[in-house]
């Protein structure tokens, strides 16, 4: 059972602290990925759990076997913890052969043959089979990073360990390991731990999506709960490219209904359905709409939002449009399908209606409720 654990782990570079009481389970064959913005901890935990990178307190398991612990005084070697680890930069050894570089972890078998047809098998499943005896240097991007990989997987460690292993490629070649890394999940079963500030990239991959800022967890879910059900402002924020909107108003409740209502823009009315417990009549709230939870159309919706459009970003088969309020009103953005927009025209007025999005409190930046869901 390849499950992992880490307790109240804690890592400081002089004053900061890197990562400040994490506590995370890991289940096996689970695929995580830990994301964030840059330096909100989420090498730092890897290194930590990697054993490259020895934490000032906490416990670390993996399998049930305490591989970490400062108050037992317990720090196993990396070499010794099982795991396999891809970095960003492939570390291929420039001097050596790809058969050669994948067999670096093998130097310890005696049997040749046996040797040998672990290299093969592995070429097969990265799909490089008669690259085996090429240099490094005259390998792509992708095929490199792909023999970084062969050579973790070669050694059957227990956990796979990923460092931004596809930040220094191309969009075209990325999404194609993407691709790759999750039928070699599929295929292998193998727990796996990745980390990325790619937000595209971890919605793809993964099992569970672990945000971090500064060192603290801010939520743990599926990719479809951290990107609709975001726990805080940071969450919401972070999550979504183009970034999201977020519109800071009053709650109004209005004829068995409630509304979000800008405070300076009375106007606007953002409904949110029946008035739920946890909102109070006249509270300070955030409301965050994605791009693509809003309509516009030529005619002006029944309740009267009228923007006017002040840019337009064609994406191929979406189209991103920055609407400014006619009167008044905060500016949004929001993202369409190509062929509904294929008639609007900068300055334009359209209609807009709020389909569907999450309220949070204004004070504690935590989610409160979500609707049209």
């Amino acid at each position: 059972m390849s499950n992992i654990v880490l307790k109240a782990v804690t890592k400081k570079f002089g004053d900061v602290k890197a990562v400040d009481q994490l506590n995370l389970e890991i289940q096996e064959r689970e695929f995580i990925t830990l994301l964030g913005p840059s330096g909100c901890g989420k090498t730092t935990t890897l290194r930590c759990l990697s054993g490259l990178e020895e934490p000032d307190s906490g416990e670390i398991y993996i399998n049930d076997i305490c591989v970490f612990s400062s108050e037992k005084l317990i720090n196993i070697p990396p070499g010794r913890r099982g795991l396999g680890l891809v970095f960003q930069n492939y570390a291929l050894w420039p001097h050596m052969k790809v058969g050669q570089n994948i067999a670096f972890g093998l130097r310890k078998m005696r049997q040749q043959k046996e040797v040998r047809e672990k290299i093969d098998k592995i070429l097969k499943i990265v799909g490089l089979e008669g690259y085996d005896d090429r240099y490094p240097h005259e390998l792509s991007g992708g095929q490199q990073q792909r023999v970084a990989v062969a050579r973790m997987i070669v050694t059957e460690p227990q956990i796979f360990l990923f460092d931004e292993p596809l930040s220094n490629l191309d969009a075209k070649l990325r999404l194609r390991l993407r691709s790759e890394l999750k039928r070699l999940h599929r295929d292998l079963k193998a727990t796996t731990v990745y980390v990325t500030h790619d937000q595209i990239e971890a919605m793809a991959l993964s099992d569970k999506i672990v945000i971090m800022q500064a060192g603290v967890i801010q939520q743990i879910g599926s990719p479809y709960e951290v990107y609709n059900f975001p726990a805080n402002l940071f969450v919401a924020d972070f999550m979504g490219n183009p970034h999201t909107n977020l519109i800071e108003g009053i709650v109004r409740f209005e004829r068995g209904r409630a509304a979000v209502r800008p405070e300076h823009h009375p106007n606007i009315a953002i409904g949110i359905g029946s008035p739920p417990p946890v909102l109070q009549n006249g509270s300070r709230v955030v409301v965050n709409i994605r791009p693509e939870d809003i309509d516009c159309s030529h005619s002006t919706n029944e309740t009267g939002i009228r923007y006017r459009v002040y840019t337009i970003q064609p994406t191929g088969s979406e189209v991103l449009l920055h609407l400014t309020p006619v009167e008044s009103g905060p500016e949004i953005m929001v993202k369409s399908p190509a062929e509904q927009c294929k008639n609007i025209e900068i300055e334009a007025i359209v209609g807009i209606i709020f389909k569907r999005g999450n309220v949070y409190d204004a004070a504690t930046e935590q989610l409160l409720y979500s609707f049209g869901f």
